[in-house]
This record gives C-alpha cells, sequence and structure tokens, in this order.
C-alpha cells in the first residue's frame, strides 16, 4: 500500500470517526459538496439492504467504531469483542444508513440475528461478491473509475467496465448490470451515496 492511499484512507476514517451525528432526515446529498443530486437516507438504506447478506466484517472493523445497535455515539464494542466477531465470519445485510456532511454510519445486522451494530460505511464492511474470480475485473476496471475525478477520463475508463460486463453471463451479469447503473449515478453526482454497493469494502483505491 503507497503513501498516498494510506494518506486518503487516514483522512476519511478521521472524518467518519469524528463526525457529530444528526437526525435522520439529514439527507445524504449533504455527504458531498460536490453533490447536488443525491439519494435520500431513505432511498441510500432500500439501495444498500437489496443487497442482502453479502457483507462481512472488514479487516479495519476493529479499528473504528463500531456501536451497539440503536444508538450511534452511545456505548461502543471493545476492540477485542469486535476481533471476535470478525473471526465467526457472519453474513451481515445493511438496514439503516445515517448520513451527515463528511461522513456516514451504517447499521448491520447478522443473517443469524447475533449481531446488530453501526459501522462505519467505508471500512466498516467489505461486500464479498466483490472477490468473486469472475466479478474482479469488473471491480478492478470500476475502481479504476472511481478513483480518477476528471469526467471525461471517467467516460473513458467506462469502456473498461463495460467490456469486463460484456463477458459474464448469469446472477454475474445481472450484478454488473446493477453495478454499472450505480457506477453512473456515481460519476454523475460524487458522493458516498452513489459508491457502487459491489465496491463497498474495496473503495478507495
Amino acid at each position: 500500500m503507497n503513501l498516498k492511499k494510506i494518506a486518503k484512507i487516514t483522512l476519511i476514517s478521521t472524518l467518519l470517526a469524528t463526525a457529530v451525528y444528526a437526525p435522520s432526515q439529514i439527507t445524504a446529498t449533504q455527504v458531498s459538496a460536490n453533490t447536488s443530486k443525491s439519494l435520500s437516507n431513505k432511498a441510500w438504506t432500500k439501495k444498500l439492504a437489496h443487497a442482502g447478506y453479502v457483507f462481512k466484517l472488514s479487516p479495519d472493523a476493529a479499528n473504528t467504531n463500531f456501536w451497539m445497535a440503536n444508538k450511534i455515539g452511545g456505548k461502543l464494542y471493545s476492540n477485542k469483542h469486535v476481533r471476535r466477531i470478525a473471526k465467526k465470519n457472519l453474513m451481515y445485510k445493511i438496514d439503516q444508513v445515517h448520513a451527515i456532511k463528511n461522513g456516514c454510519q451504517i447499521q448491520i445486522v447478522s443473517r443469524d440475528g447475533q449481531v446488530k451494530a453501526w459501522v462505519n460505511f467505508l471500512n466498516g464492511v467489505t461486500n464479498t461478491l466483490a472477490s468473486k474470480r469472475a466479478l474482479t475485473p469488473l471491480v478492478k476496471a470500476e475502481l479504476a473509475v472511481t478513483s480518477e475525478t476528471n469526467a471525461k477520463k471517467q467516460q473513458a475508463k467506462m469502456a473498461a467496465v463495460t467490456a469486463a460486463a460484456d463477458k459474464l453471463t448469469g446472477k454475474n451479469k445481472q450484478i454488473a448490470q446493477t453495478s454499472i447503473k450505480e457506477l453512473n449515478a456515481w460519476c454523475n453526482y460524487n458522493s458516498f451515496a452513489n459508491l457502487p454497493t459491489l465496491l463497498l469494502g474495496s473503495y478507495p483505491k
């Protein structure tokens, strides 16, 4: 991992961890100063929840805020306890989003119901679909687009995304089509709310 990437992740993690959280009516539009149009918290939650139980705790989860369910900013799980939970390799879905300027928290629920907690959006969980061998080229191409700030260069890099998607079939094809739709939204309105669900845990690169 190069110094530029480390600095980028550290800055984002600091912003997420230190933000003062406001009521849920605050919309995802406020997450990015560059976003003139984006998803409401309700629409954002629906988008993430639709993915289902495809998330696992990220390797960084124990090093970020991990709140017990129903109260952001309340009692935190200890790092030791979070690492113990992570070892269980439970699958999670996302069922709620709280977004504010420069930060976001998501509520995760394990498939077996054992764990329900709030974690940081960018580094609390990772989408396990992104590690599927067939989807690796697509994920790599999408990350190249999200790391590009120039609009024209973004669109040029979309060609590699389309090429990767064209090689997929069946369920993988459906995942790609959904992800490309979300990626186009990201290109139009750069905000956390528009980040493709497939890239959660892989972005930023």
